[in-house]
């Protein structure tokens, strides 16, 4: 799992993804994942990596059955999930105490491997 440095409230995914150097520790010809409106196609032909947005419904009233199929047992749904369980740390839940925001990148670092360690089922495929 890779942990950013942490970012104001208003900076956006495609400016951390840029900002924090991600993209150059992925290696050329690898297949990035990301979720709609995550607008970083640019970025990633510049460093010759391929992007892969699942499909959505975008204005039908449900999706078709070949979306269906390209998303169904998507390891994209595993990284939902993997995110959510870092989220109910109760630390990471609410604001940071003042106290703690000088320490918010190790915090985030041990709080990932936590979650990594955690026994969990969802990697049932």
């Amino acid at each position: 799992m890779y942990v950013s440095p942490a970012y104001p409230g208003r900076t956006s995914d495609k400016d951390v993804t840029v900002d924090c150097g991600y993209l150059e520790s992925v290696p050329p010809n690898m297949m990035l994942m990301a979720d709609k409106g995550f607008n970083i196609r640019t970025e990633c032909e510049a460093m010759n990596i391929s992007l892969h947005v699942p499909p959505g419904k975008r204005g039908e009233s449900q999706m078709t059955s070949s979306c269906v199929s390209k998303t169904k047992n998507n390891r994209r749904i595993l990284v939902e999930q993997v995110i959510r369980r870092l989220k109910t740390l109760r630390i990471l839940a609410n604001e940071l105490p003042l106290t703690l925001v000088t320490h918010i990148d190790d915090i985030a670092v041990v709080c990932a491997a936590l979650s990594n360690l955690k026994k969990t089922n969802i990697y049932k495929y």
